[in-house]
């Protein structure tokens, strides 16, 4: 999923300074400065005069309001919220409470951010960004349905924006919806053309739609744009193993663990294709790294078990089968009749 911390919806009020006692006068100066520098977003300045102009004037409800954006800015999301709190006591509005929800956001309080911006929507029914991040939300939580319900809400207000349909061919292909996922990533590359993500997801959605060739195509224009790609070279791994290209599967496996050495798909990804191989102790070893990392991965306990059977150590791939079963494997998958014969 695609979102960003920066803040593009500000208001940035300059006050006059005439017709006021000298405390209100330097005050006006000092959160008209503050403006200037959060324009060019010198934030630490810009803290500075705004803080000041509520020191000197503390009725100065504009000044909390750009406070708050400073704070966000520095990512000091916690003294956003408290100065934006400050500003709600006299203003309320959509932006206001969006801009709090994306401080709970980014504080990991997505629960509290949901219902913040569903206040921000009842003031402000055309805030975009807020239906989007509620989809961004739902999607992290694993329901994609409710993530569909936001992001087609987003998309249609606004058109203009990549990561809108990003986010919701990303929600798609959680649905396994893959065709509608292509339509949407397309969407995205003709706003955002060179965007590597985009184009990794849509490389694997063409796999999982089992056109394998565009797939190939579309995973490889990736790499060229981004050789440092980790998610790209497991994509292509896995389309050239669903052609029954292990040795290129496998280079390609490769390639992508000289990048994240210690990634355990590509680790499990390339022992597989080790086993299809006939390479039967580089399999045990990937498949060793990847639980050393993670003990309880149950596709990479079934897998090993499935190369200790080949080998005849019926006991030792009966003690993987049994613990890949503990952590959450289908019991259809695995070969428990050769353990109870």
């Amino acid at each position: 999923m695609a979102s960003s911390k920066r803040l593009v919806l500000l208001i940035l009020f300059l006050l006059p300074a005439l017709g006021f006692a000298q405390n209100d006068i330097r005050a006006f100066e000092s959160y008209n400065k503050g403006v200037s520098f959060l324009k060019i977003d010198e934030v630490d300045s810009a803290y500075s005069c705004f803080a000041k102009a509520i020191l000197l004037k503390p009725d100065l409800s504009r000044a909390y309001y750009n406070l708050a954006v400073t704070c966000y800015r520095k990512e000091d999301y916690r003294g956003s919220i408290s100065n934006i709190n400050r500003y709600l006591e006299t203003n309320q509005s959509g932006m206001n409470y969006y801009l709090k929800a994306r401080a709970y956001h980014n504080l990991n309080e997505p629960d509290s951010a949901l219902v913040l911006y569903h206040n921000s929507l009842l003031l402000n029914p055309k805030l975009a960004d807020a239906y989007m991040y509620m989809g961004v939300i739902y999607y992290e939580k694993g329901d994609y349905d409710n993530s569909l319900l936001y992001l087609n809400e987003a998309v249609r207000l606004d058109k203009t924006k990549w990561y809108y349909f990003y986010n919701r061919g990303c929600a798609y292909s959680k649905k396994s919806q893959y065709s509608n996922a292509v339509e949407d990533f397309s969407a995205a590359l003709e706003l955002n053309p060179n965007n590597v993500e985009v184009i990794s997801d849509l490389g694997y959605c063409y796999y999982k739609l089992e056109d394998n060739r565009t797939a190939i195509r579309t995973l490889k224009k990736a790499l060229e744009i981004d050789p440092l790609h980790t998610r790209s070279c497991n994509n292509l791994g896995l389309v050239f193993y669903k052609i029954d290209n292990y040795l290129e599967a496998n280079l390609r496996f490769t390639e992508g663990l000289k990048l994240d050495h210690s990634n355990t798909a590509l680790l499990n990804n390339r022992g597989v294709t080790f086993f299809k191989l006939e390479s039967f102790d580089r399999a045990i070893q990937d498949f060793n790294a990847v639980l050393d990392i993670t003990p309880t991965d149950g596709t990479t306990l079934l897998n090993r078990g499935n190369v200790k059977e080949y080998l005849l150590d019926t006991e030792g791939a009966c003690q993987d089968w049994l613990k890949a079963l503990y952590f959450g494997i289908d019991e259809s998958l695995v070969p428990l009749k050769i353990c109870n014969p």
